[in-house]
């Protein structure tokens, strides 16, 4: 199996914000337009744009830097993901993801998750300490921080491992995802410089698709058993749309999965190919 060791946070930021960039300027239009219609003043909706354009770009970049940082944090204290490679007996031709370690998967995952809710759940802790946003001790409150940074560790688990059980049964339907590999020079020894879209958007739509049926049951479940309590207002009706309902939203999910996982792959191919690809040590 190939382990992936480690993530260049600095070329994942690259890359994050080439995506950064195409969300900007769609939000930036959606801006300038609101601002046009509302003001009926240029100046404000050409501003508008651009801070829409410059805030995305930079909040991906940021996100995508700490993704790679919380990444490199994991593998080093349980180990990196874990696959099978097939292909790329020949230059130029591409590897294929045949499968994935679950277990690795779900330890990864798991501490990812406890770092963001660790994180998140100490700015809320200082905050409340000045404010006293819960009617709760200082201590009480640390106390429940600590009880949901491991809870959300095993949710982490139990969310990974099972995404890597959905990913080897979609590679075992549709042969895995292709992608290609250069050399690096330096500590990163590999760029991802390319992926298939076709075969990224096969799997994905059956990892998402599985992930559906799960909360297709629950909501099948949770919502006959709301329809026979008192309403649960803002979810009350999230919850009790039927199953005609549920079921045309789980069709819609699973066609803009679809969809999504061919844009994000064209997108991520253009910026390798102008900026370069994530940047990786494989061993």
């Amino acid at each position: 199996m190939v382990t992936l060791d480690r993530i260049s946070p600095v070329s994942f930021a690259r890359v994050a914000s080439f995506f950064g960039v195409v969300a900007g300027v769609i939000a930036g239009l959606i801006i300038a337009l609101v601002l046009l219609f509302r003001t009926g003043n240029a100046g404000y909706a050409l501003l508008g744009f651009f801070l829409g354009v410059a805030g995305v770009t930079i909040a991906a970049a940021i996100l995508g830097a700490l993704d790679a940082v919380f990444y490199n944090f994991a593998a080093e204290l349980v180990g990196g993901l874990r696959g099978t490679f097939a292909g790329a007996s020949k230059k130029g031709k591409a590897n294929v993801l045949k499968d994935m370690d679950v277990v690795q998967y779900g330890k990864v995952e798991s501490v990812k998750t406890m770092i963001v809710v660790a994180v998140i759940g100490a700015i809320f802790w200082i905050v409340n300490a000045a404010v006293h946003i819960l009617p709760v001790g200082d201590a009480l409150a640390l106390g429940i921080l600590v009880v949901v940074v491991l809870l959300s560790g095993v949710v982490g688990f139990v969310g990974g491992a099972l995404t890597g059980v959905f990913y080897n049964f979609g590679a075992e339907k549709f042969g895995g995802i292709k992608f290609e590999l250069a050399n690096s020079k330096g500590f990163y020894n590999k760029a991802l410089s390319y992926i298939d879209y076709m075969s990224f958007a096969k799997v994905y739509v059956v990892i998402i698709a599985l992930w559906g049926i799960i909360q297709l049951a629950i909501r099948l479940v949770v919502g006959t058993a709301v329809q026979m309590s008192v309403p649960l207002y803002a979810m009350h009706g999230y919850w009790t749309l039927g199953p005609v309902g549920a079921i045309f939203g789980f069709i819609v999910s699973v066609i803009f999965g679809f969809v999504a996982a061919i844009v994000i792959s064209l997108l991520y191919n253009a910026a390798a190919g102008r900026i370069g690809g994530v940047e990786l040590k494989l061993k």
